[in-house]
């Protein structure tokens, strides 16, 4: 018996109905929504030592890399919001190590070139693997060492409750799974304890904030681990931190040292 056109117009659209739901059900980041909830709270992460604009600081920093561990006194400049000076500190007569951002050109020391021993490279190529081991940018430094959350520019968004503590994690998705940022956070959704960096499934980087010490209004982290997921490691130990320092821009270009 031939079913009327009517009938078969019909059983195509439940069809098409149905196959969209699976659709949604199979792939939820690529329409999830930003929910109100979690929007709110990344607003008011987003704004936590938000006025905090230039910063100095000392401490001491570890740098792992390739199996190699290498220690060194360090100083340190920060202008909102990628403006970067990293130093280390070496005995008097050795030769400068370190590398800035003006915001332009990523500056750094080359003392194996006597001509020429400051290079620099756009900030387009602004990764600072070279001197961290870690793929991860001026940008982003500025932010961790000001107690801030990294930019992240994303699709959606939700919060998810961890199963291991009481804790909670805010992910950050790009479209397709192309990317996310996960913010740890202790119980009371205010202390940020870690934040993972995503490229797919492969792990950018992660930060570790271990202790927190309060510097005028703000909540500025006393030790900053940054991992990969190749083994490298880059830890600070913030032992001096002035807060809202008078910072010249000239600061940020390095300049070839005195002879």
């Amino acid at each position: 018996m031939k079913r009327p056109s009517w009938f078969i117009l019909f059983l195509f659209i439940i069809t098409c109905s149905a196959c969209s739901t699976l659709s949604q059900k199979i792939h939820p980041t690529t329409v999830q929504s930003k929910t109100v909830e979690s929007e709110i709270l990344l607003s008011a992460l987003s704004h936590r030592n938000d006025s905090l604009r230039t910063f100095k600081g000392t401490g001491k920093v570890n740098i792992v890399k390739n199996g190699n561990s290498y220690t060194s006194k360090v100083a340190w400049l920060g202008s909102a919001p990628e403006k970067l000076r990293i130093e280390l500190i070496g005995s008097p007569g050795q030769p400068k190590i370190g590398f800035s951002c003006d915001g332009q050109w990523l500056y750094y020391y080359d003392h194996k070139d006597k001509a020429k021993p400051v290079k620099r490279i756009p900030t387009s190529d602004s990764s600072l693997r070279q001197f961290t081991s870690i793929t991860i940018t001026s940008r982003d430094v500025v932010s961790m060492l000001s107690g801030r959350i990294p930019e992240y520019e994303y699709h959606s968004s939700e919060i998810k409750k961890e199963k291991s503590s009481d804790g909670y994690v805010l992910v950050l998705y790009k479209k397709w799974w192309m990317g996310s940022q996960k913010i740890y956070l202790a119980a009371n959704r205010r202390e940020i304890e870690k934040i993972e960096i995503y490229n797919g499934n492969i792990l950018i980087y992660r930060i570790e904030f271990r202790g927190m010490q309060s510097i005028k209004s703000y909540n500025i982290p006393k030790r900053v681990i940054v991992t990969n997921s190749e083994g490298n490691r880059f830890q600070l130990d913030i032992e001096r931190f002035w807060a809202d320092a008078a910072v010249s821009p000239d600061l940020f270009i390095l300049k070839p040292p005195s002879p």
